[in-house]
């Protein structure tokens, strides 16, 4: 594994990114996408990111704060799944990278999953304006 921080040598079999701002760009690279924030209670991780970009999104059970996306990423086709723990994981991560297909289906049910989120701005308004 190479760490993006430390200028990674070629070759790498696993890139971390452990800097602000760059993720975004390496998503439609992945064979799968790994949310890791939702492992531990944090918060402020976003699995829409990953599932726009066309990749499967793996989570934790940690979603409070983004409860809805997670729901529909988990639920049968949405193109997400939720694991419990490092070794639910590692299964998880392994069963995408040895069925590349399998990947490219759940990668293009989570921008499906994804694409039926948008427009919320647009409904908070209709209903605020309704309630005038």
């Amino acid at each position: 594994m190479a760490r993006w921080s430390s200028a990674p040598e070629p070759g790498a079999e696993a890139l971390l990114l452990d800097a602000m701002g760059v993720l975004p760009a390496f998503y439609a690279l992945a064979r799968a996408a790994f949310v890791g924030g939702t492992l531990v209670k944090v918060g402020g991780h976003n699995l829409l990111e990953p599932a726009l970009a066309g990749v499967p999104v793996l989570f934790g059970p940690h979603t409070g704060h983004i409860e809805r996306p997670a729901e529909l990423l988990a639920a049968h086709g949405g193109g997400g799944r939720r694991v419990a723990d490092a070794e639910g994981l590692a299964a998880a991560l392994a069963a995408f990278a040895s069925d590349e297909e399998a990947a490219r289906a759940a990668g293009a049910a989570a921008r499906r999953t994804a694409d039926g989120l948008r427009g919320a701005t647009a409904r908070v308004l209709a209903v605020l304006d309704a309630a005038k």
